[in-house]
């Protein structure tokens, strides 16, 4: 009899059981197999559009390697026609690596404006952050000449930040352009700090050191100017003619005749020449000045000296009397 009434319950609790399982499943039925449809669907679609990225990718690579192969020939316009293409095939990594090989193409071509044009394009296709990153880099560098400092700033800007895998190259370049814009202080900070970072390559170091020296430099050859400046500003006056350590010659329109330079010794007879007249016939010295001239040296040389030919009188035709 026990045995019977649980048998009785059991049966009871298993039909109130399917009754309730029915009742949900008219209720929410044709939302299960909708989820599940879309469940399904969805692992499907993903899968498709995986294989077509795959297949768009492995497309978009063999016609980037046929324009690079274009580019080895020198056959520079089918290979910017063939990076083109590929840059406007959609697929974000081979778009932005066309876009700087198209770049790198056209500098090869001395095209540095068309290149510039390019970098920026790849800069702002909103791509891969490491490329459209080395695509700020480059375009910064090649606008370094021509760009003034605050654009080059504005260039950089998001690139020397810690995260920033370019930062080192970035905050290289943006010393240089502080360097270029005459921010000495600016740049030799920028330059000590990468200096001091152990994470900076080798080969930057060494640049780094040659730029420090040279600024180093151009401040000790700044300051030794200035310090000859001072020094010869305070020797020679202001409006002087007179250079120290030089002898002074007197100007021949002031002294008319004299023909003995001044050498910081006094004059003598002794040596003193006595001037020679090379105008023909003798002009301007008649026979009395020469005899006066005679005279004169006689009396100055001393008693029993007789002077020779320093008062030669010279006539017409150069013959002597």
């Amino acid at each position: 009899m026990v045995d019977s009434d649980d048998f009785l319950i059991r049966e009871v609790k298993a039909e109130l059981e399917r009754e309730r399982m029915q009742s949900l499943w008219q209720r929410y039925g044709t939302y299960i197999i909708g989820g599940v449809a879309l469940i399904i669907a969805s692992v499907a679609g993903y899968q498709y559009w995986q294989a077509s990225t795959l297949a768009a990718n492995q497309e978009a690579g063999a016609a980037y390697d046929k324009a690079l192969t274009l580019v080895l020939d020198e056959k520079y316009d089918e290979a910017l026609e063939g990076f083109r293409a590929v840059s406007e095939s959609g697929s974000d990594g081979y778009s932005v690596l066309s876009q700087l090989q198209t770049a790198a193409t056209l500098l090869d071509q001395d095209k540095p404006e068309e290149a510039a044009s390019a970098f920026e394009k790849a800069a702002n296709s909103g791509g891969d952050a490491l490329l459209t990153g080395f695509a700020r880099l480059q375009l910064a560098a090649l606008k370094l000449g021509t760009a003034d400092f605050t654009e080059t700033e504005n260039r950089l800007n998001g690139l020397i930040s810690d995260e920033n895998p370019w930062r080192f190259n970035a905050r290289e370049m943006l010393g240089l352009a502080q360097l270029r814009s005459g921010r000495t202080d600016e740049a030799r900070q920028s330059f000590e700090a990468l200096l001091g970072d152990r994470a900076v390559p080798p080969a930057m170091q060494q640049r780094i050191q040659v730029l420090l020296a040279q600024i180093i430099a151009a401040d000790v050859t700044a300051e030794a100017a200035a310090k000859t400046s001072e020094t010869d500003g305070a020797v020679t006056p202001k409006g002087s003619d007179q250079v120290v350590g030089e002898t002074v010659k007197p100007d021949p329109a002031d002294a008319e005749g004299a023909e003995t330079e001044t050498t910081g010794e006094t004059a003598s007879p002794e040596n003193a020449k006595a001037p020679t007249d090379l105008t023909p016939g003798g002009a301007g010295q008649t026979e009395a000045g020469q005899t006066e001239a005679r005279s004169a040296t006689t009396n100055e040389a001393g008693a029993g000296e007789t002077p020779g030919t320093t008062g030669t009188e010279q006539k017409p035709g150069g013959q002597d009397n």
